[in-house]
């Protein structure tokens, strides 16, 4: 073909066009019949005809002036059929775009690149179509409150603006737009940008397209969600009243007085439970001797119950702590709300309650590092772990923070399936429990090994290393929380433990972290290695004396009133603090969760989640040594040849096989050198190329031969 021709567009008039030729070169375009469509040229859009949309409004890019920015005006009584475009013009708009438009994290890796810079250039079209409702609905401030929107619909709305042209062109003009386009972007800070940066950096590093395999896996930032689905904190100061203190201090003294006991009380605390009286014990006055009076102050005030404080850490004072005869609610909307959480830095910053003054008290996970929480049935425990999992839910996005979710019980977390921060869904069996635990050992030890490789000592040193790394990707925290830890130890008592001990001695610095929550404290339970290696504990209410010194190695836990009423002592602390655990209640929760999912997709990784909770231990394990060699092994690497990669779900798709086949097989190929070890999310690597598995094969055929004939003979 002599001459270069393109398709007809019917939106677009019998106006002269122009196109770029196959070597980047202005070339006029002759209108005819309906050829076949050169792969080099492409259509005009219609905004960059002549007088052809009087009321488009053309958007400066750059704040330089219309000047040279549009096509050049032509006479429409000329006849000629070829109308050039201002070089100058494309040159300019394209190199207006800075790079994080240009590299889109929702772009798939295997799409054109006609088609790439089409979306590119498409999202940040005069029309504003993706990119301007991404501004509108990220909060720049806070992040939170956002409304949800979706990229692939926003992009597919832009207008398309990019020459199809061949790829060594585009890329020679993209690499100096590029350069120009930092230079642009330094001068003035283009809002679209910024709304891109935030996608870009929102956006999880597991959304790109596997090898192999061309579907286009988008995820939207993380919706945070809404404060205004929590209750609102209506209860009144329900304390006691000044007279009423007052005539209890008096008695307080007169009782002491009575015993030959000289104390005075220096200052009364009123909180939302309890009252805390401080008192100064006269010269020579022993702190035992007050302390041996706790039955007859408790007598002589009518309290339900009394606990004492001696000393009281940081004052030359004893407390006596009794109840308040009217209890004040404690929500968790006001703790959220307060400054202390909102700028704390810790992705794990978790609310608890309120202590006896009232003040809000949080707690740092990564600091504890694990912590332990038990108590009897009813005494709150429950409530404390959604209090932390939903303060969890506003304080990190799921890039950030993973979770993972133990429930024996069933009943109490399943209610969390599908929110984006679960790694898999809620682990119920109490065998596959046993081995999503040791899942997080192996997980434990595969970030270690990344750590060496680029000589960081912890998690903060690993992601500060390779947040300039494109090629880096940034490692979440994982939270596990287990809220049964009877249940487990009753069915694999061994195994769970071996786990946890090796959790919780090694793993802080990888940034796996613990939560074990129980109501039986007893020994066979929370064992002494188990409690050795978890500092931080809460102690709810329990029936004894014993079942307090098991948690906290103290007593106090069998003098609360339950109801929230909790003993927390974190590995900072010499001596545990009296709270009031905020309420959550389950309709809070449901909305909550369903605001998250409303506006949020899951996120689980269907082949972790398979190795994590499909295969109980004795599938792990397999059969004896001894077994005949599976049928399948040589389609299994034929398959994995062909793919390129190897995994479990794989073979159960492709042969139609059951898991623990699928698992046995995979063991015998890690076995004999042919596949390599579980990495975590990422497939399993092939050790065997198409030549080496022709050798094999033949020396398999050879040693079958010789096995036989020894037979025979």
């Amino acid at each position: 073909m002599d001459q270069e021709e393109t398709e007809r567009d019917p939106l677009i008039s019998d106006e002269p066009l122009f196109a770029f030729d196959a070597e980047g070169n202005n070339r006029p375009l002759i209108l005819g019949d309906e050829p076949a469509r050169d792969p080099a040229m492409f259509d005009v859009p219609k905004f960059l005809q002549p007088e052809r949309q009087p009321e488009y409004k053309f958007f400066d890019l750059d704040d330089m002036g219309d000047s040279g920015k549009r096509p050049k005006q032509v006479d429409p009584t000329v006849s000629s059929n070829q109308v050039p475009l201002d070089e100058p013009y494309y040159e300019d708009s394209f190199s207006s775009f800075n790079q994080s438009l240009y590299d889109r994290p929702f772009e798939s890796e295997h799409a054109s690149a006609n088609e790439g810079l089409n979306e590119n250039l498409g999202g940040a079209s005069p029309n504003q179509g993706g990119v301007q409702e991404a501004i509108q609905g990220i909060d720049e401030n806070t992040g939170q409150d956002v409304e949800p929107f979706d990229v692939k619909n926003d992009v597919n709305k832009s207008t398309p603006m990019t020459p199809s042209k061949p790829n060594h062109v585009l890329n020679e003009k993209a690499s100096k737009s590029l350069k120009s386009a930092q230079i642009n972007s330094s001068k003035t800070a283009d809002p679209r940008d910024q709304a891109a940066s935030a996608v870009k950096k929102q956006t999880s590093s597991n959304n790109r397209s596997s090898a192999g395999q061309d579907k286009v896996v988008v995820h939207r930032p993380y919706v945070f969600p809404s404060l205004n689905l929590l209750n609102q904190d209506r209860s009144k100061l329900a304390g006691q009243k000044r007279a009423v203190v007052q005539d209890m201090a008096t008695k307080l003294e007169d009782t002491l007085d009575s015993f030959g006991v000289s104390a005075k009380v220096i200052n009364i605390t009123t909180g939302p439970s309890i009252t805390r009286f401080e008192l100064s014990p006269g010269p020579g006055v022993k702190v035992s001797r007050i302390v041996n009076l706790a039955d007859d102050i408790a007598l002589s005030l009518a309290a339900i119950g009394l606990r004492i404080e001696a000393p009281i850490p940081g004052k030359s004072a004893i407390g006596i702590e009794i109840p308040n005869k009217e209890t004040q609610m404690v929500t968790l909307r006001p703790i959220l709300e307060d400054a202390t959480f909102r700028k704390a830095t810790s992705k794990l910053t978790v609310a608890l309650g309120r202590d006896i003054p009232g003040a809000p008290v949080y707690c740092d996970l990564t600091k504890m590092p694990h912590l332990l929480i038990a108590g009897a049935t009813g005494s709150g425990k429950s409530v404390c772990i959604n209090s932390i999992l939903i303060s969890l839910l506003y304080k990190a996005s799921p890039e950030e923070v993973k979770l993972i979710l133990v429930d024996p019980k069933i009943v109490e977390l399943s209610v969390y399936n599908g929110i984006p921060h679960l790694l898999a869904p809620v682990v119920t069996d109490p065998q596959k429990a046993a081995n999503t635990l040791n899942w997080a050992v192996v997980e434990m030890d595969r970030r270690y090994q990344e750590f060496a490789e680029r000589r960081c000592r912890d998690i903060k040193a690993f992601n500060h290393a390779v947040a300039n790394d494109p090629e880096g990707e940034k490692m979440p925290l994982i939270l596990i929380v287990i809220d049964e830890l009877a249940d487990l130890m009753m069915t694999a008592p061994s195994d769970v433990e071996d786990a946890i001990v090796r959790l919780t001695q090694k793993a802080r610095a990888a940034g796996i972290h613990l939560i074990i929550a129980t109501q039986r404290p007893s020994v066979d339970v929370i064992t002494g290695l188990i409690k050795s290696n978890i500092p931080s504990r809460i102690a709810f209410a329990v029936s004894s004396q014993v079942d307090s010194r098991t948690i906290l190695d103290s007593g106090g836990a069998e003098k609360l009133l339950g109801k929230g009423d909790m003993l927390y002592h974190p590995q900072s602390s010499n001596k545990p603090v009296r709270c009031q655990g905020a309420l959550v209640t389950d309709e809070e929760v449901e909305r909550v969760i369903r605001g998250v999912r409303e506006n949020n997709e899951a996120q689980y990784d269907a082949e972790l989640a398979t190795e994590m909770i499909s295969t109980t231990a004795e599938e792990r394990r397999g059969e004896s040594t001894d077994e005949e060699e599976d049928e399948l092994l040589e389609d299994a690497v034929e398959l994995f040849l062909e793919v390129g990669h190897a995994s479990i779900a794989l073979l159960q798709r492709r042969l139609r096989i059951g898991y623990p086949r699928a698992s046995r097989i995979i063991d015998e190929l890690e076995l004999k050198g042919w596949v390599g070890p579980f990495d975590g999310s990422k497939p399993r690597k092939l050790l065997v190329t198409n030549e080496s598995w022709s050798q094999i094969k033949a020396q398999r055929k050879e040693d079958e031969a010789t096995i036989d004939f020894i037979n025979d003979w």
